[in-house]
């Protein structure tokens, strides 16, 4: 269309063009609005991904806490049977 309206002065093919510009720059703006939504999407995600990974690792930690304080009870006891 664009080479349709070079060397003429088509009002018809001007306003066509202008119609299809406004098409073009509509969807433009349309699809950064997409890409803005997904983005902060993705870094919700990462930081719900990063809370989840640090749950467990608290969750393994205190597990860990959990299984040494019932082998120092443990021992406790058995140097308190010793003495």
């Amino acid at each position: 269309m664009i080479k349709q309206a070079e060397g003429q002065n088509n009002p018809k093919v001007i306003q066509d063009l202008e119609n299809e510009i406004g098409v073009i720059t509509q969807n433009v703006e349309q699809t950064e609005d997409i890409v803005l939504k997904i983005e902060a999407e993705i870094l919700e995600w990462n930081a719900f991904k990063k809370l989840c990974k640090r749950d467990k690792e608290l969750y393994d930690v205190k597990n860990m806490q959990s299984d040494l304080q019932i082998k120092v009870d443990a021992d406790i006891m058995q140097m308190n049977g010793e003495i």
